[in-house]
């Protein structure tokens, strides 16, 4: 389902933006996963007519959200004919839970001030990676249910909920 929210970006006067989740099961296998909330921005085409078949705009890079950059979509000349649909994947920008990891962003400073070789710096990442994939499962997160098959049904029930037919 799509649950309405304020948009979290200034939105011009007279412009046609609708903000909100797209509120889908953690994981889709397993009945009564706890619900997670995907953050969509749907920018209106101008036009009075706008073709059937909206943009879907995703971000890429990891744990970038296409939401950050709904300014520079605002001004773009391809929603003279389309909506245009932002949409910050599970674990991304303003979707929750959002799946950081500030263990490595620390470790990334603490690792200009040491010279170490590579072996020692990649062994001080895993160790990072490892204590922010603990601290997630500990706080409930299933990381199995983050994979790109789940993302593309996220699509489809957005596609489907928001009643576009492609």
């Amino acid at each position: 389902r799509f649950e309405g929210a304020g948009c979290l970006f200034p939105v011009p006067p007279g412009e046609h933006v609708e903000c909100g989740y797209l509120i889908v099961p953690e994981d889709r296998a397993r009945p009564g996963s706890p619900l997670i909330r995907l953050a969509v921005a749907i920018l209106r085409s101008p036009s009075g007519k706008p073709s059937p078949d909206p943009i879907l705009f995703l971000e890429d890079g990891p744990g970038a959200g296409a939401i950050a950059n709904a300014a520079q979509w605002l001004d773009s000349p391809l929603r003279r004919r389309r909506d245009v649909i932002l949409l910050d994947r599970r674990g991304t920008g303003l979707s929750e839970p959002l799946l950081n990891c500030p263990e490595l962003d620390e470790l990334a400073l603490d690792l200009l001030e040491q010279a170490l070789t590579p072996e020692q710096e990649a062994e001080q990442r895993l160790a990072s990676a490892r204590t922010c994939r603990d601290r997630l499962r500990m706080n409930g997160v299933n990381l199995a249910a983050y994979t790109s098959q789940t993302n593309a049904a996220d699509i489809a029930d957005l596609r489907k909920t928001l009643g576009y037919a492609e």
